[in-house]
């Protein structure tokens, strides 16, 4: 079992859950504690970055939780 921080914990629920291929929303990236949060959950292959000034990009990065992810903060019984 894969122990979260409060913060990994909130990231992946606000990721939220897409019914059509299982994966979060994006979650987008302000600050140095957000994008280190983002990065160790990518780390734990909980989900994936998109884009961000980082990356090479010049729009915010965004945070998405894959299906392993979206299942660790998934109500018992919910639609999560």
């Amino acid at each position: 079992m894969i122990k979260l921080t409060p913060a990994q914990r909130l990231m992946l629920r606000c990721s939220g859950h897409d019914p059509k291929d299982g994966n979060g929303f994006g979650v987008e990236l302000r600050g140095a504690a957000n994008w280190r949060t983002a990065r160790r959950l990518a780390q734990l292959e909980l989900g994936w970055i998109e884009g961000g000034a980082p990356n090479g990009s010049e729009l915010p990065g965004l945070f998405f939780a894959n299906r392993n992810g979206v299942a660790l903060v998934a109500e018992p019984g919910g639609e999560e």
